[in-house]
């Protein structure tokens, strides 16, 4: 069990180390620049690289990225460019609200899944099983993002990015 466990965590931190770096390499190869995009385009060359030299950007992306795995792994997540705060202490801030939704949502997940398949053992192979077996079928075939865009009501997106969808 013991070993078992430490390959679990081991595969959950090599998982966390190759999303970091898939991230980092997707933001790297997205075109334009963030201290044009954060000044505008009517900034003057002086402006942008001395933005470019606060933020760190004027090093290699390597240096970068090494430099901002040390931190994390110290507790330190930089600062965010939006609300100029600490991004580790933006994420704890929220993270109570999200294990609530988390919590009811397993709650009720739990519940119905359970409530269903007894009602479909009870039923089996006659038509309320096979309605409860191709909804939920669907619904596990159906990601979530697609799920609240349909449901979601619109909204006026945000100026800054492009969306999909007004939950995204």
């Amino acid at each position: 069990m013991l070993s078992f466990t430490l390959r679990r965590l081991a595969s959950a931190v090599g998982t966390l180390f190759l999303s970091s770096v898939l991230v980092f390499l997707a933001v790297q190869a997205l075109p334009g620049d963030v201290a044009t995009q954060i000044l505008g385009k009517d900034a003057t060359p002086d402006a942008v690289a001395t933005l470019r030299e606060q933020l760190g950007l004027d090093r290699p992306a390597w240096e970068r990225y090494f430099d901002w795995i040390k931190g994390a792994l110290h507790g330190d997540f930089g600062t965010s460019l939006v609300s100029g705060k600490g991004v580790g202490g933006q994420v704890v801030l929220y993270l109570g609200n999200s294990a609530l939704i988390a919590a009811v949502t397993v709650l009720f997940a739990v519940t119905g899944s359970l409530l269903l398949g007894v009602l479909a053992g009870l039923y089996r192979d006659r038509w309320p099983d096979h309605l409860i077996s191709t909804v939920s079928l669907v619904g596990m075939s159906v990601p979530e993002f697609v799920v609240a865009c349909a449901t979601s009501r619109p909204t006026e997106p945000r100026r800054s990015s492009p969306v999909v969808c007004s939950t995204c």
